[in-house]
């Protein structure tokens, strides 16, 4: 059974002359902090950028879909469609702030002065692939 968010999307991407729906969720986590997003009706990138050792900025941009009916009331649509989705992005965003601190240990996250812990390894390893493809 369909979910009503699909429902309604599949609908709004109708009405905006989208096209075929894939009712798909799809994230690509482009390492180490960029993340795209995609569905039918928005694309969502999201930068994640560190400003010290326990805190970070994020910057986003949201796509929505204009379609390609051009009509007063697909232009209304497609305008609080994207209010829809940056309402509910950020939504999303409060949410996921919960795991922020856990994530950003950073450094202090080995008990030995110095040392990169387990969870800066994948860091160390793209830093050194970055080092050794620009020499």
């Amino acid at each position: 059974k369909e979910s009503e968010p699909v429902k309604k999307q599949r609908q709004v991407v109708g009405w905006l002359g989208g096209g075929t729906t894939t009712d798909q969720y799809v994230h690509h986590h482009v390492f180490p902090n960029v993340v795209f997003t995609f569905s039918d009706l928005f694309t969502y990138c999201q930068v994640y950028l560190p400003t010290g050792p326990t805190t970070s900025r994020t910057l986003a941009w949201m796509f929505s879909l204009d379609g390609t009916k051009r009509n007063p009331f697909a232009r209304v649509i497609a305008r609080l469609a994207a209010r829809h989705g940056v309402k509910a992005n950020t939504a999303i965003q409060k949410e996921d702030a919960s795991v922020f601190s856990a994530q950003q240990k950073g450094i202090t996250a080995t008990p030995f002065r110095g040392c990169i812990g387990t969870r800066e390894e994948r860091i160390w390893c793209f830093h050194d692939y970055l080092k050794r493809a620009l020499s």
